[in-house]
């Protein structure tokens, strides 16, 4: 099976690697990319959409540290969860101390190989990979048949016809407490669908955990009027008695998401 088509942004400070990326991953794989050559434009560009993946050299110069583009791989990560991000180096190696501290993939930036042969079989191997891990996280109260039901039918359907797989807490081996378990499950989420039964304070709990990690996060409610004020900045869809159009409506904003959004932001 070959690679999709993948939405990626490509974050390095040499002048000579953004083109190659350009010529390969975009013009030979096909791949729609974006380029960064500082932080700061990967962040504004990493806020302003939902990428597949973000590929970051390490040593961009970042935060003061000749790492720097580990540290930002890192705070992405937060974001985009762990199989998002992918950390490339021609100088450390993948059981460098300093890499595996990090827990990121990671990948060796090729020394004799033809371009086009990293491309076509190294890096488009672990991209692929990658894309099959990554989840998006449905929270919501598992005590509502009319919630199960959308699970099961309209989002799971909604998230598949936009390219993603998603999860909830009771599909996930349960390893340690339910909470710890809902808490690691956001982390490692691309993005996140909270969705209310009328009033649970669990669902908004979570919700604020998700916005802490800047995750991107699509808000379902039975009615919009009963979501408080303060979330409905977000991405928010109505439920109830309408669940073929809440259906196309969760696909389509799962597309718009990465094809770019409102906001332009830069790191904090």
């Amino acid at each position: 099976m070959s690679t999709p088509t993948l939405d990626i942004l490509f974050v390095d400070d040499n002048a000579s690697s953004l083109p190659v990326y350009e010529r390969y991953a975009g013009g030979m794989l096909g791949h729609r990319i974006d380029l960064a050559n500082t932080a700061t434009e990967a962040w504004r560009l990493a806020k302003g959409r939902l990428y597949d993946v973000i590929v970051c050299d390490a040593k961009l110069p970042y935060r003061n540290s000749p790492l720097g583009g580990l540290i930002l791989a890192e705070e992405l990560a937060a974001r985009y969860g762990r199989d998002s991000v992918l950390v490339v180096s021609q100088f450390i190696d993948e059981h460098d101390s300093v890499t595996e501290a990090a827990g990121l993939p990671f990948l060796k930036k090729p020394a004799a190989v033809s371009h086009a042969e990293w491309f076509a079989d190294v890096l488009s191997g672990r991209l692929k990979r990658m894309k099959a891990r990554q989840f998006g996280f449905a929270a919501m109260p598992f005590g509502c048949p009319e919630l199960n039901s959308l699970f099961r039918g309209e989002i799971k359907a909604a998230c598949r016809d936009a390219g993603h797989r998603v999860m909830r807490t009771d599909e996930a081996p349960l390893t340690r407490n339910i909470v710890n378990e809902i808490f690691s499950m956001i982390d490692d989420a691309h993005f996140v669908i909270f969705m209310t039964a009328d009033d649970n304070p669990n669902v908004f709990y979570e919700a604020g955990y998700a916005l802490a990690r800047q995750k991107e996060i699509l808000m379902c409610a039975p009615t919009l009027d009963t979501l408080p004020f303060d979330v409905r900045s977000n991405v928010c869809l109505e439920y109830r008695n309408r669940h073929a159009e809440f259906q196309a409506q969760l696909t389509e904003a799962l597309v718009a998401l990465a094809r770019g959004k409102r906001e332009e932001a830069t790191p904090g």
